[in-house]
């Protein structure tokens, strides 16, 4: 389990379960860890309109390759 604190302080947790449910569905990105959870860290954090609990986080990286994806 990793557990990373946000900016505002809320402490974010990603169980080894989730994280396997995670790469199944997108492979591609397993070998980034480390940026996806500096990406809760530091990232910007947008609440959803329909889930007001639910937020998305993201950050650019200019290392990371891009697949079309944003």
């Amino acid at each position: 389990m990793w557990i990373v604190t946000d900016k505002w302080g809320n402490e974010i947790r990603l169980t080894d379960e989730r994280w396997e449910h995670i790469i199944e569905h997108h492979w591609e990105i397993e070998d980034y860890l480390d940026e996806i959870l500096e990406t809760v860290r530091i990232g910007r954090r947008k609440q959803s309109a329909d889930v007001p609990s639910k937020y998305k986080y993201s950050k650019s990286f200019e290392n990371l390759p891009h697949n079309g994806c944003s």
